[in-house]
């Protein structure tokens, strides 16, 4: 059993919960895992012609599995389940942090707008960071996923979650 209580970051691929794998989030769990935080890179049912009678909310159930598994085994994982930041997925949880491309036809923006606005009408501490890209934007150039990260980095300060 651990003594550390060290942040976690739970991240899930993208995907449309059709496609994608864990490897895709390896890069953000590192760069967590670096600033002394547990990094965790989610691995969930898919929804396609290989996983048949699979649906979205398999995947989702798993995702929330994800969670109340890492909670659970807080002491053991040493984490502190009250830092606990989810990347990814929508799964409802406040503080909750959108990034989304506002061009994104795979997962429209749409989706991501009225999600973000229905978590404010429900008093969840929610925020939205939008790119001018579409799917994943800010994974396919360096300039774009450096910005996108430092606008992450200024919401976890805010939220005290600071280095």
């Amino acid at each position: 059993m651990s003594t550390d209580k060290r942040p976690v970051l739970l991240t899930f691929h993208g995907g449309g919960w059709a496609a994608g794998e864990p490897s895709t989030q390896y890069y953000m769990a590192d760069r967590f895992s670096k600033r002394c935080w547990v990094g965790i890179s989610v691995k969930y049912r898919l929804t396609n012609k290989r996983h048949p009678g699979t649906s979205p909310f398999d995947a989702v159930k798993d995702a929330r599995s994800a969670v109340r598994y890492v909670r659970a085994h807080a002491a053991d994982l040493g984490i502190d389940p009250g830092r606990l930041v989810v990347n990814g997925v929508k799964p409802g949880l406040p503080p909750t942090l959108l990034l989304h491309g506002e061009t994104d036809t795979v997962t429209p923006f749409a989706g991501a707008k009225l999600f973000h606005e229905r978590m404010l009408a429900a008093k969840n501490d929610c925020a939205l960071i939008t790119g001018g890209g579409g799917h994943g934007y800010f994974t396919y150039k360096q300039n774009r996923l450096d910005e996108a990260l430092a606008q992450v980095d200024r919401w976890l300060n805010a939220h005290g979650y600071a280095d």
